[in-house]
């Protein structure tokens, strides 16, 4: 069998997405040669593997291993089984809350207190030992399993993540991401974790592992400054840089000097992030900002609330940016060099979210941007008071002619119809996301003259507060069911507690409907079918050679969503020796429960104006259908042959049941019961 080059096996797994571990593993299986290359993808980023995966935590003991070699003690215990690859070497991402996760894990899974057992067979015995003399040869002493046990936690994880940190630094040379987050920062229980990563970087050499780093986040409260004066004395080449600001009594007096020399000393910086979270002194970093402002093509500043002007004469100078994401910031006439000013040559991605905007001016400045800014725009993002910023829309139809995602908030449903225009102009609009809506405000009128402009353009997914909904192969009457049939999610504002309040209130209300409906259906089962459906006919109206007849039928049983009616009155001589078949109409009664007399209480017809029907052939029997075009109800007849007749022979009448679940709340003695409705198979 003939081999591929390396290289396009390697081409080849570059389209499985990195993430995609379970894949990476399977390939591995192949033969040696794909195992080879597979290896260097499933290795780049170990500590990015989801939790579900069960035995991620033994990569601890690989690593560990690792560092037992550049201990030089490896050949002390052969019961250890050396690695097929050096899986350090491919390591190209490394995430500090995914690691602390994983050591812990391990930690747990190995040697805690639960883990104590007598371990009677061989087998297990022969890994106790291991794992023992694995542990004696890290920390060089006498250590047994009790008596790591009975070491606090912290003390355990600095044992193991310092050896970690060890390998990486020594042997990772290719590593591109570094991600320090602040998962643990607000724990309790895990407060040494919060800030362990800084303590090696302060100590290490970054020159070796970190040279190739291109990716640099870091959001861990609390961050040393001096950890960015070394990433800029040693890194170089960093793209892209993500920082959060959070405590002020840090970057006081430096105004975040080493961070603003950090940003200096990077000669190919492309897209920059800063968080502010403590509303620090941002001026030195616009500054450096504006000297980075041919380079950058992404910038994302989140709770920047009070921008200055000079700060935003600065950004106005990025005029290469084709990502731009404002998060949190104060709209005020400081902010003019931004919105009247700016020319951005190459903007694509445009997003405004969270903006406090308390007066509107006689233009919005927001018009003013989108005019001069939105011609190259696809995605487009904003999150503000429509109310304040007239025209806006109008506006972005006019201009945004390239748009494909747009996503808005809009709380009243009566102000849908300022996105028509965005339908009619902006043919390219493929996605379209509405939040924050105020469901109350929503009625079937506003939802039908919505969707009716929605399928005139080429929108394939709609999302309303998160909830999506896929556009491709459905018509007008499909989606606007599932319109009506889903929960459409509300946004809660105001503080944690309310949230939490709220929340514990559905969830309390939720759990008291479960249990009714659990007791309704344990003792009334097909309650809703016997008890209701039973007092409900239908009469049908069919005309055959200018002779008008009726076909009277009663309710039999449900079953896939549909309710079903078999016919209970005779044949009449009319049906006989049939031509043809036309239906002229169809009532359904309702037979009064606390009436004696067989007379019917309430009536109404049911639209048959859209009627397809089949073509009668007289030199067969076979089984035909009147139906609907939108398969709200069907007619299933037979046609029997006799001699030189043809017989009609009707056999069922089923109707959708949601479409008689409508009909059924315009019945005046059924409306409260019908407020909503639910139903099980019967037949």
């Amino acid at each position: 069998m003939a081999k591929l080059p390396n290289e396009c096996i390697q081409n080849i797994l570059k389209y499985v997405e990195k993430e995609d571990y379970k894949t990476f593993y399977y390939i591995t299986l192949i033969n040696r040669q794909w195992c080879q290359n597979s290896i260097i993808f499933l290795w780049e980023q170990p500590f990015d593997i989801p939790d579900n995966f069960k035995n991620r935590y033994k990569l601890i003991s690989i690593f560990l291993y690792f560092f037992d070699v550049n201990q030089n003690n490896v050949y002390q215990t052969t019961s250890i089984i050396a690695p097929s690859f050096n899986y350090p070497g491919f390591l190209k991402k490394v995430n500090s809350d995914n690691l602390a996760k994983i050591v812990l894990e391990w930690i747990t899974r190995n040697y805690s207190i639960k883990k104590k057992k007598k371990y009677r067979n061989n087998n297990n015995n022969n890994s106790y030992r291991i794992k023992i003399n694995l542990l004696k040869r890290i920390f060089k002493t006498n250590l047994t399993n009790s008596s790591f046990n009975l070491k606090p936690l912290k003390e355990r994880f600095n044992l193991i993540i310092q050896s970690i940190i060890n390998v990486i630094m020594e042997r990772c040379t290719n590593i591109e991401s570094l991600y320090i987050g602040n998962d643990y920062s607000n724990n309790s229980e895990y407060y040494f974790l919060e800030n362990y990563m800084e303590e090696y970087l302060l100590k290490y050499d970054l020159s070796k592992c970190f040279n190739n780093l291109i990716t640099f986040n870091c959001h861990q409260s609390n961050i040393d400054p001096i950890i960015f004066l070394k990433f800029s004395i040693y890194i170089r080449n960093i793209t892209s840089l993500s920082i959060t600001i959070s405590n002020n009594n840090i970057f006081d007096d430096g105004k975040l000097k080493e961070l603003v020399q950090l940003i200096d000393s990077q000669n190919n910086l492309r897209n920059l992030s800063i968080r502010n979270e403590y509303n620090a002194d941002m001026s030195l970093i616009f500054e450096a900002i504006s000297r980075k402002s041919n380079l950058l093509q992404k910038l994302e500043l989140i709770s920047h609330r009070n921008l200055k002007h000079d700060e935003a004469n600065h950004l106005s100078h990025c005029v290469n940016l084709k990502e731009l994401i404002l998060d949190g910031i104060r709209i005020n006439e400081e902010l003019d060099p931004l919105f009247i000013n700016s020319k951005f040559l190459n903007l694509k991605d445009l997003r405004f979210m969270k903006i406090y905007q308390q007066t509107s001016s006689e233009i919005s400045p927001f018009v003013t941007m989108i005019t001069n800014n939105g011609s190259l725009l696809n995605y487009l993002h904003l999150e503000l008071d429509l109310n304040l910023n007239p025209n806006l829309l109008i506006t972005i139809s006019k201009i945004c002619l390239n748009l494909t995602n747009f996503i808005i908030s809009i709380h009243k449903g009566e102000m849908f119809n300022l996105l028509y225009p965005l339908f009619d102009n902006c043919k390219k609009l493929k996605l379209i996301s509405i939040n924050e809506i105020n469901i109350i405000s929503l009625n079937e009128n506003i939802l039908s003259d919505f969707i009716n402009h929605i399928l005139i353009c080429n929108l394939s997914t709609l999302i309303l507060n998160n909830i999506t909904f896929s556009l491709k192969g459905f018509n007008g009457y499909d989606l606007l069911s599932n319109l009506r049939g889903s929960k459409i999610r509300i946004k809660f504002d105001g503080d944690e507690f309310s949230k939490i309040m709220v929340l514990s209130l559905i969830l309390l209300i939720s759990l008291i409907l479960y249990v009714y409906k659990r007791f309704v259906k344990f003792f009334s089962r097909n309650l809703y079918s016997t008890m209701i459906f039973k007092s409900f006919y239908v009469k049908i109206e069919i005309e055959n050679e200018g002779n008008l007849n009726e076909l009277l039928l009663n309710f039999i049983g449900t079953q896939n969503n549909r309710a079903f009616f078999k016919p209970i009155s005779p044949i009449p001589n009319s049906f006989q020796n049939i031509s043809s078949l036309l239906i002229k109409s169809i009532v359904l009664f309702s037979f009064s429960p606390s009436s004696s007399s067989s007379t019917f209480s309430s009536s109404i017809a049911l639209d048959t104006s859209q009627l397809l029907y089949p073509t009668l052939k007289n030199d067969m029997e076979q089984d035909y259908r009147i139906f609907d075009k939108n398969l709200k109800w069907n007619l299933i007849f037979e046609i029997i042959k006799k001699e030189n007749l043809l017989f009609f022979s009707p056999l069922r009448f089923d109707i959708e049941l949601y479409y008689l679940y409508n009909c059924l709340k315009m019945f005046e003695e059924y409306e409260d019961k019908w407020s909503y409705y639910s139903y099980e198979d019967t037949m």
